[in-house]
């Protein structure tokens, strides 16, 4: 990552920031903002201006509602998606400026970053070329026209556009460094310096050839710039040279009319993005500056294109600055007495605050006051977010109004003396409340059991609420259970002859003809064609299409069923779709609500209490029309249910019970009927639970209905075999692979949207196989590289010839799924998305009999996306699909889908078959427990089973084995169902030759309804034979680095080893350990790995051994010695002048005292200015070297040592001093006296040096 280092001048900012707030006007709260005004030093020179100018905006839609389609059913290349946002949370502003609106003129605005779809819009523009980029300058938005370049100042308070002026070249994107103190810009290839004051453009150089057009630039926190392309790519920019790299992709296809930059306070980029894919549109995105990938915030509202955006105003700091981050309750849902009201405030100034006013203001819609509270915040520190807690509210309208909606809107304000950026000071929120019915008591859900399972005994209880504004008591709760009865249809629509129906009303035709519900020769709902639509621009709040009455007064309860499809258009929350009935056609009771925040199916039964004489089914919409297509209905059917009763019970409750609150109601255990005539089956239940209490106003929830399924069935199987375990971890071969992607289609086979959509295709298994892992290569719609929760893998046996069981999902045993996988990209990308494979295993083995079988494996995303399994060349039969998110019924196949004979690229992978043995289990030879587990998995008690042992060796018959062993074990009883196991203890087995056995057990029971689990195979290798480290070991560096066969670096060992077959068995390399100079056992774990000897010596001994998976150990070791010496030897240099002679000069004598203390010494070299003079071999310490010397400027006489390693170091003298106190103390005072015997004697020295030993020792 690029920087570019700048001199910081932040500080010096401030203080010019806080001195003219200082000088302002009489320091009064209405201080003047301050413009930017800063020195910015940017030399105005010659440019190269030859910059591509951007496409510009995209092109601007009418405001007529644009109809989305669904998801593809295939890729060939780009594709738009409908799929909605994920909401996330933040709390900053962002400023912007709107080229582009359904709803909102050009102009300035701002958002919360948790609410992209609330936009505060301020004023129009006063440019007569939209702003293409923004940015923040010492407290203003600063932008710039896309077609010229020139800049605009906005005051983000008064929202007054000032314009600066210069330009050249048209900028797609405009970023401040607030480190350096600089502005630069961006067209589509090339980056500029642009001067703040004037406008005025510099040319820095292009960004590459890879960029493809860049569309928006923004500063991090640490200075760092960063851009984002129509490549769809983040990049970083070198901001001295223009130069580009590339971060990641975002994950997302954008297109022109966007911005977006980074927040300083968490060093956050975001980006207000004009999108195609994953949703066409705009939308807010927070994105990742490490990879790239952009989450989903939320879509801006009215689709407003916003061009120019910035998180931040720039980098200054006031002392005294505190603003409104959120306002966090309330918010939208249920009315209700004491609510709480939060608020989070910041202190983004410098200075440490005391007795911070803060006032909350709510108003009823809009202008009515309802609540005012205001609170002292004693201290906030510099930096620091508060939580505030305000009084609680209770609306004035609890418990005087019911059954209505009532919107608010929340005032929130903290102020402070000296606050130059009131702007933060207020934050405005609208919210709405749901006033219940005064008195409502209703069943919330009912607990257990309401969900398909097995056939046992389940607890049963419901959860009751108050749901309106008054405690009650005295309330009956029922409960039965029993087998479900369609006695009558008491209303069906599905041909929609005429719309209304006859009978039927709609209250849009009373305000006109052109308003309300249409026959639509359509499909959508999954029902078949015509159905009834429901179109935005016709659609009125509050206007009913219900059924003619229908009297019910001789009947307990109703199914209403119905198909719905709503075309979702944009947001979340600002409409909902509601149906339920009324007994009158003035006061409706809801029975279904929803609030849809994407395009979906919907196929909805729910019960309706009977009783009444006349009753309506009616269908309804809450909120604002305009953000939704088109709502589809279809097959609505009012059914007249019975129940053939096996249970019952009741409670009633005398307490009171608040408004709010719930309870959960117990009941007595309900065991079925079913379970006790021990017969395999499924059966239907419905459970159906209902209140009664005096007036209570809205029978709509006083009754809750499930209908579920239990299957009963006898199975009992092997859950394990205990022992004999060990061994090394299992190893797998690859059986079956389709080949990689061949790039041609990419077909939709995950969970999406709550569809299962899967794809099959075929494979054969030539005997019993045992498959624990598998493969699959697909990308992810999003264009996410990692967003795997599990995967689901599921078998289907071929009926004949290309024909796949039509069953509605395999049974359990050949359907399993697993969140053990490792997910990972290939650097591929297929239709613009990375290539994702993922390796999954299963926590059991898979037991796959021979034959013919379809395979389909399920991605399923953490975030609800579609995976798009990859094809690869055709093998066999062709792809079938089950893909109910498209109406298609299994199995259709991929000819008649795509129009070609299509293959995915997978994989799968066995652990054995019946044949050849892969072992489950490493031994040594010797006496074995012969051990495992059973276990009931159905629902019925068994009893009196016996379970059958056998070993087989394969030594003496490798093809078809031996059988060795056999015992049994009767009278087993497996009394607890679904959960009852015991460990079966056989006579042990005495394993005495190396190679590979199989124990086989079996369960046969009779009836067992799942016959799979009945046998086990457990492959065994007994291993009596050691393994081998390679020997000499590999080293690194592979020579020795010294001299003499020193090594004088640390040096790397590599160590391999093997574990020889016998009998076809190897246990396996388990680990490799070594020592070093008889020291502590080290280890190495598998075959191969590497250590470093950094210790010093000589011979330093080096052991090692391998232990294979079973505890066999290599004898003898292998050993080898190494010399390593890394420490240079230790010199020091004196010298003494011997004597003096007028002809040769000064005799001096160098000695050198040098040692080492690990390879030894070898030689010392004296240097006279770097010129050798003598070479003294030997092992030290003392070194000796003598010379006549006339003395000479700045003579350097040097002593180098050298090691038998090769290691050197040196010590100097420079200038020796030729006075007289550099000799002996003797021979000073003879030459100072005597100068001519003092020369003789020199020369007396130097031919007989024993007397200059004897003289010394005068």
């Amino acid at each position: 990552m690029t920087k570019k280092v700048c001199k910081n001048v932040n500080l010096f900012i401030y203080l010019l920031i806080i001195f003219s707030l200082i000088s302002s006007s009489s320091l009064s709260m209405g201080l003047n903002y301050f413009s930017m005004t800063e020195d910015f030093d940017i030399l105005n020179k010659n440019y190269d201006q030859t910059s591509k100018n951007s496409n510009g905006l995209a092109p601007k839609k009418s405001n007529n509602i644009q109809t989305k389609t669904k998801l593809p059913m295939f890729l060939t290349g780009n594709f738009k998606n409908n799929n909605t946002p994920m909401l996330y949370t933040s709390f900053e502003t962002m400023y912007c400026y709107i080229a582009n609106s359904s709803i909102y003129n050009e102009g300035t605005c701002y958002f919360d970053i948790d609410d992209p779809g609330n936009i505060f819009y301020q004023n129009d523009t006063d440019s007569d070329n939209f702003l293409s980029a923004g940015t923040g300058i010492s407290g203003m938005f600063v932008a710039c026209e896309n077609s010229t370049g020139a800049l605009w100042e906005i005051d983000p308070y008064s929202w007054v556009m000032r314009y600066i002026g210069g330009g050249g070249i048209g900028l797609n994107g405009l970023s401040h460094n607030g480190v350096c103190r600089r502005l630069y810009g961006a067209s589509g290839t090339s980056l500029y310096e642009i001067h703040p004051l004037t406008g005025d453009q510099e040319y820095i150089g292009d960004f590459g050839s890879n960029v493809n057009e860049m569309i928006g630039i923004s500063f991090d926190a640490d200075g760092v710039l960063y851009g984002w392309d129509l490549g769809d790519r983040l990049w970083t920019i070198d901001t001295e040279t223009g130069e580009a790299t590339e971060v990641g992709t975002l994950g997302i296809d954008l297109n022109y009319a966007q911005d977006g930059g980074f927040s300083y306070d968490t060093d956050t980029l975001y980006l207000t993005a004009y999108t195609i894919s994953p949703y066409e549109g705009s939308y807010f995105y927070e994105c990742d500056e490490d990879t790239g990938e952009c989450t989903l915030i939320g879509q801006i509202e009215g689709n407003s294109q916003i061009t120019a955006s910035t998180a931040s105003l720039g980098w200054f700091v006031l002392p005294n600055d505190v603003g409104i981050k959120a306002i966090v309750k309330p918010k939208d849902g249920y009315a209700n007495e004491n609510m709480e009201v939060v608020v989070l405030i910041k202190n983004h100034g410098n200075n440490t605050l005391i007795d911070i006013p803060a006032s909350v203001v709510i108003y009823k819609d809009g202008s009515i006051e309802d609540y005012n509270e205001t609170i002292n915040i004693e201290k906030i520190n510099k930096g620091e977010t508060l939580q505030v807690e305000f009084p609680k509210w209770t609306p004035t309208d609890w418990q005087s109004v019911k059954n209505d909606y009532i919107n608010y809107k929340i005032n929130a304000s903290a102020t402070v003396w000296l606050d130059p950026t009131p702007h933060n000071n207020y934050k405005e929120k609208w919210f709405k409340l749901y006033f219940p019915w005064f008195n409502d008591i209703g069943i919330k859900r009912i607990n257990s059991p309401s969900k398909n399972g097995p056939g046992k005994t389940y607890p049963v209880n419901t959860t009751i609420k108050n749901f309106g504004q008054y405690e009650n008591c005295c309330i009956s709760v029922n409960i039965s259970i029993g087998k479900p009865i369609i006695l009558d249809t008491l209303l069906s629509e599905k041909n929609w002859s005429e719309v209304p129906p006859q009978g039927w009303h709609d209250d849009h035709k009373d305000i006109g003809p052109e308003y309300g519900w249409e026959k639509s020769y359509s499909s959508n709902s999954g029902g078949s064609s015509p159905e009834v639509c429901l179109s935005y621009d016709k659609a009125l709040e509050n206007n009913y299409f219900y059924s003619h009455s229908i009297d019910t007064s001789n009947y307990d309860f109703f199914n209403l069923k119905f198909k719905s499809y709503i075309d979702h258009y944009s947001g979340q929350g600002l409409y909902s779709l509601e149906a339920g009935y009324s007994l009158d056609g003035e006061t409706w009771y809801v029975v279904w609500h929803d609030e849809p925040w994407f395009s979906r199916k919907y196929d909805i039964e729910v019960p309706i209490m009977g009783g009444f004489e006349t009753l309506y089914i009616g269908f309804w919409l809450k909120g604002d029309p305009y953000y939704f297509n088109n709502w589809y209905i279809d097959d609505v059917e009012l059914l007249l249910m019975s129940v053939d009763e096996e249970y019952t019970d009741s409670d009633h409750i005398n307490d009171y019970i608040s408004p709010g609150e719930e309870l959960i109601i117990e009941f007595k255990e309900w065991t079925p009927e079913f379970l006790h005539y021990e017969t395999t089956g499924k059966k239907d239940y419905i459970i159906t639970s209902f209140i009664e209490i005096d007036g209570d106003e809205n029978p709509a929830n006083d009754i809750d209905i499930e209908i579920f399924s239990l299957d009963f069935f006898h199975d009992v199987g092997i859950s394990k075999i205990t022992s004999p375990t060990g061994g090394r971890p299992h190893y797998s071969l690859v059986y079956w692979n389709n080949g990689n992607p061949d790039g041609r289609y990419a077909l939709p086979g995950s969970k999406y949207n709550g569809y299962s959509n899967i794809l099959i295709d075929d494979f054969y298994v030539t005997e019993d196989s045992y498959f624990i892992t598998g493969q699959v290569h697909f990308i992810w719609n999003n264009g996410y590289t990692s967003n795997l929760k599990k995967i689901n893998v599921y078998f289907f046996k071929d009926e004949n010839l290309c024909n796949p069981s039509l069953e509605e999902y395999p049974e359990p045993e050949y359907s399993w799924e697993t969140d053990d996988f490792n997910e990972y990209t290939t650097g591929n990308y297929f239709f613009n998305r990375p290539e994702i494979i993922v390796d999954f295993y299963l926590y059991e083995y898979i037991i796959i009999p021979k034959g013919k079988w379809y395979i389909g494996i399920q991605p399923v995303g953490i975030i609800d996306d579609l995976a798009y399994i990859l094809t690869a060349k055709s093998k066999e039969c062709m792809v079938m699909a089950d893909l109910p998110y498209w109406d298609y019924q299994r199995w259709t196949s991929s000819e008649k889908l795509w129009w070609e004979e299509l293959d995915l690229s997978w994989g799968l992978s066995l652990i054995y078959t019946s044949r050849a043995i892969w072992a489950n289990a490493f031994i040594k030879p010797g006496l074995q427990d012969i051990n495992a587990i059973v276990e009931n998995y159905g629902t019925f008690p068994k009893y009196n089973i016996t379970c059958y042992a056998e070993i087989w060796e394969f030594i003496t018959d490798p093809i078809n084995g031996t059988k060795v062993y056999t015992d049994e074990i009767a009278n087993i009883n497996l009394p607890i169902p679904l959960e009852g196991a015991e460990t079966l203890e056989f006579d042990e087995f005495n394993f005495t030759k190396e190679g590979r056995y199989s124990l086989r057990i079996e369960l046969p029971a009779n009836p067992d309804d799942k016959q799979n689990n009945n046998k086990k195979y457990w492959g065994i290798g007994v291993d009596y034979t050691n393994p081998e480290s390679d020997y000499p070991p590999v080293l690194d560096p592979p020579n020795p680095t010294g001299k003499n066969g020193w090594y004088i670096d640390n040096v790397q060992v590599t160590l391999t080893a093997t574990d020889p077959e016998s009998n076809r068995v190897s246990s396996g390399v388990k680990e490799i350990k070594y020592s070093i100079n008889g020291g502590i056992e080290h280890l190495i774990n598998g075959s191969m790995g590497s250590f470093e000897i950094s210790e010093e010596g000589n011979d330093i001994l080096i052991e090692y051994w391998a232990v294979d998976w079973v505890g066999n150990v290599e004898t003898p070791k292998k050993s080898f010695i190494i010399d390593i010496d890394k420490t240079e030897p230790e010199v020091s240099i004196s010298y003494e002048v011997l004597g003096w002679s007028p002809l040769e000069g000064w005799e001096f004598q160098f000695t050198a005292v040098a040692t080492d203390d690990i390879s030894g010494m070898h030689l010392v070299e004296f240097y006279l200015n770097n010129q050798l003079q003598d070479t003294v071999i030997g092992s030290g310490a003392e070194y000796v070297w003598t010379l006549y010397y006339n003395p000479l400027p700045n003579a350097i006489f040097r002593a180098t040592a050298f090691d038998k390693a090769g290691l050197f170091d040196s010590d100097e003298v420079i200038n020796p001093d030729t006075k007289v106190n550099s000799y002996s103390k003797n021979i000073q005072l003879f030459i100072k006296h005597n100068i001519f015997e003092g020369y003789l004697l020199r020369h007396i020295f130097a031919k007989f040096p024993v007397f200059k030993q004897l003289f010394r020792s005068i």
